[in-house]
């Protein structure tokens, strides 16, 4: 299953400063350095950046994404948003279908006509 994990540090203006977006930008660089996930992209404004990642393991990506984001930006609060994708849900679709059809096949219903 993929996720996307869409993180938000806040700032203190609207706008992130100089510095904050080159801390910003180490993060990414790290996290993709040690082959986190797929980098979707990043952003600023309304007094916050962030930045996303499409990953497999959610669990030691956020774990991950906590300890790069301390390291860089000390201090900051900083809040992460899972989403699953829609490859995943598609692929669950696909596969709690093909479990179905194969239950259907292998314990078939059997009505005896017993009514109360």
């Amino acid at each position: 299953m993929r996720t996307l994990i869409s993180v938000n540090i806040q700032v203190d203006g609207n706008w992130p400063t100089d510095k904050e977006l080159e801390n910003r930008n180490a993060i990414i660089s790290e996290l993709s350095d040690r082959n986190l996930g797929t980098f979707k992209g990043a952003g600023t404004g309304m007094g916050s950046m962030n930045f996303a990642y499409e990953v497999h393991d959610e669990r030691a990506a956020k774990a991950e994404i906590a300890k790069t984001v301390f390291k860089h930006l000390p201090g900051y609060a900083s809040t992460t948003q899972s989403t699953e994708t829609k490859a995943s849900k598609s692929m669950k679709v696909a596969n709690d279908s093909a479990k179905q059809q194969a239950q259907s096949k292998a314990a078939p219903k059997f009505d005896f006509g017993m009514r109360m």
